[in-house]
């Protein structure tokens, strides 16, 4: 009992050794943790200070450059109007073509007043994605980014054989790819993407399309055609085209497989019965209901059981294609 009481006191004792030690462990990890989060949030803050400086260089050259315009034109505009009203006709004569010169030249830089166009990275492109993986700091794993990047509608490129072929009847896929102004995918989703396919030939021939957002810069694009023929497919986002739309989208019939067999004869692929039919405008007597070798109508080379096509690797062919019916009610065979 001394033993057994001995050893008890003895684990006890290593038991609040060990949870001391734990403890020290977990106080250890949380002032680390702690530590690298403070020196992330550190870093995130000197990087958008960066990007506050370097965002605010360009604002100040691109209103540089506009001032200097502005004064260009301002200046042509005040000499042309002086030489109108003040100037002979000989001085007018003379100074005609470097005018006409120099305002065709500031005509064809295309000032554009449009704020957006004047400074496409705003203010509203810096974001914080507290939720996104970044690495480690110290040896330990944080979250938190900043997103800096600007969508740029003309860089989106679209991605999959499905936006330039599709089959009548059948799911065509293809992508759509948001890119920065530096050709970059985008890291985020959130954009508003149109998408809209319309029969060229029909009217009222518009295709239902199923758009997702993959939160990663992509968005997958499904749809089903019904008719065939050639489509035009718009691709917009934020109410812009992306490079190249609308698209041209052709979609090919359906592919009708045959539903019979390859044979020489239905007397042959059968083994010789009576009740066996064909396509083609063979005819046995004794009865056959089928095709045999050189008996009247057949085609004299291998065909399909169901339509009677001479080609094997064919589409079945329709009632429509062919301008006969044999006497049993098949069609006959039509050599392709």
């Amino acid at each position: 009992m001394e033993e057994v009481l001995q050893k008890v006191e003895t684990s006890q004792e290593n038991l609040k050794v060990r949870v001391e030690a734990t403890a020290n462990e977990i106080r250890a990890f949380a002032r680390g943790y702690a530590s690298a989060v403070e020196a992330h949030c550190l870093s995130l803050l000197r990087r958008l200070e960066e990007l506050q400086v370097q965002r605010r260089n360009v604002l100040h050259l691109q209103s540089l450059q506009l001032q200097q315009g502005l004064l260009d034109v301002r200046g042509s505009v005040a000499f042309a109007e002086r030489l109108l009203s003040c100037g002979s006709d000989a001085e007018i004569l003379s100074a005609k073509g470097v005018t006409l010169r120099r305002l065709a030249s500031l005509a064809e830089r295309g000032y554009n007043p449009c704020p957006a166009a004047v400074a496409p990275d705003d203010s509203s492109s810096i974001c914080f994605l507290p939720r996104e993986p970044a690495g480690e700091v110290e040896g330990y794993p944080v979250v938190g980014v900043i997103n800096w990047r600007t969508l740029d509608v003309s860089r989106c490129t679209i991605e999959g054989e499905g936006l330039r072929r599709g089959s009548e009847g059948q799911p065509g896929h293809f992508s759509l790819v948001c890119r920065d102004s530096a050709g970059e995918q985008m890291a985020r989703g959130g954009e508003q993407v149109l998408v809209s396919i319309v029969h060229k030939e029909k009217k009222n021939c518009a295709v239902e399309t199923v758009v997702v957002d993959n939160a990663d810069g992509t968005y997958s694009v499904s749809y089903k055609p019904e008719e065939p023929g050639p489509y035009s497919v718009w691709v917009c986002v934020k109410a812009q085209h992306v490079k190249g739309s609308p698209f041209l989208l052709n979609v090919k019939k359906k592919f009708r497989h045959h539903g019979g067999t390859f044979h020489c004869c239905s007397f042959c692929s059968s083994g010789g019965a009576k009740e066996a039919i064909c396509g083609c405008a063979g005819t046995m007597s004794g009865g056959f209901k089928g095709c045999g070798h050189g008996h009247k109508g057949h085609p004299g080379k291998p065909h399909w059981s169901c339509c009677g096509s001479t080609t094997e690797k064919s589409e079945c062919l329709p009632p429509s294609v062919l301008a006969a019916v044999s006497p049993r009610g098949h069609l006959r065979t039509v050599e392709l």
